[in-house]
């Protein structure tokens, strides 16, 4: 009976209806309550429902995504989707965390690491964006997300001649259609980290004076 009711709340899932899949899931796990993919789907579809129509939802959806990972430690899928969660409610810092704590399950998924990369970059640590970046390169080498990606935390890191390495490939693949904000973006960068090194060299000269 849990499986069946599981079942037809994913086939609704897949006709879009999220509030028909919600009953079955509901139902389903009033059965198996302790079943860490039925607590993840029946987040996946809270969460889906908060995007779409009642962003009351998502409350709903973190406790489903938080009693997968209680129920089995081992549910990455519910570590991203919580990660993909916390992006969408723009809590940077947590959304890295938990993001990270999944990658440490799965190293080669490449939207799991992806997401970990704009995390990472919201969170203000674009340093450790690079690091992810390095590995996703490995993976998808010449994906238009990934070349966006690798330019704009090359820039923000002041690396501003990978970034245009980096901004040039991804300006030469089909899937590109941003190059021109692409290229502000890294103008942006480029003159902050001039800025802040014109200001570094100054306070260094009042230092010295002193």
């Amino acid at each position: 009976d849990t499986r069946s009711l599981a079942l037809r709340g994913i086939k609704a899932l897949e006709a879009n209806d999220t509030e028909l899949a919600s009953k079955f899931m509901n139902a389903a796990l009033k059965r198996d309550v302790k079943n860490s993919q039925l607590q993840m789907l029946n987040g996946l579809v809270y969460h889906l429902r908060a995007l779409r129509t009642d962003a009351t939802f998502f409350d709903l959806a973190r406790e489903g995504y938080e009693l997968a990972v209680q129920f089995d430690p081992g549910n990455w899928l519910a570590r991203y989707y919580l990660g993909l969660l916390k992006l969408d409610r723009r809590k940077y810092r947590e959304a890295q965390e938990v993001l990270a704590e999944a990658a440490l399950f799965n190293e080669e998924d490449p939207s799991l690491l992806y997401s970990l990369a704009v995390a990472s970059y919201y969170a203000r640590d674009p340093q450790f964006a690079a690091g992810v970046l390095h590995r996703l390169r490995e993976l998808e080498p010449k994906t238009p997300r990934v070349l966006r990606a690798s330019s704009i935390v090359s820039a923000a890191l002041g690396d501003i001649e990978n970034a245009r390495r980096w901004k040039t490939l991804y300006a030469a693949l089909p899937g590109s259609k941003d190059a021109r904000f692409l290229d502000r973006r890294l103008n942006d960068w480029a003159r902050f980290h001039g800025e802040a090194g014109r200001l570094l060299s100054t306070s260094k000269r009042a230092g010295s004076s002193v």
